[in-house]
């Protein structure tokens, strides 16, 4: 498995057939904020969404996505900060990284 945070905004990483991924994002999941993927390329899928909380109450946490990759072709996997509630072009911040075959 394959860990990828913040740090790798922007980035790339090498993933092999049936790679599992887990993309690990920060949240505070009290301000409403809150990581969602945009729609996944073909040959990448989704497997779990789950948040890890912070250590003490109210303290940030992580927003965890674990994607399986089955890549014939490079791709992108992108995310971004939102509240549910506003419009997408009110996006707090944004994440991409290129999965390289």
């Amino acid at each position: 498995m394959v860990r990828i945070s913040v740090e790798h905004n922007g980035g790339s990483v090498a993933v092999s057939p049936e790679q599992t991924l887990e993309v690990v994002l920060p949240e505070r999941g009290g301000t409403g904020y809150r990581w969602e993927l945009e729609p996944l390329p073909a040959g990448v899928k989704l497997v779990s969404d789950r948040v890890e909380p912070g250590a003490l109450p109210g303290a940030p946490g992580h927003r965890v996505f674990t994607l399986c990759a089955s890549l014939t072709t490079d791709t992108h996997v992108r995310a971004r900060l939102r509240r549910s509630w506003e419009p997408v072009e009110l996006t707090a911040d944004r994440f991409s990284i290129r999965l390289v075959r």
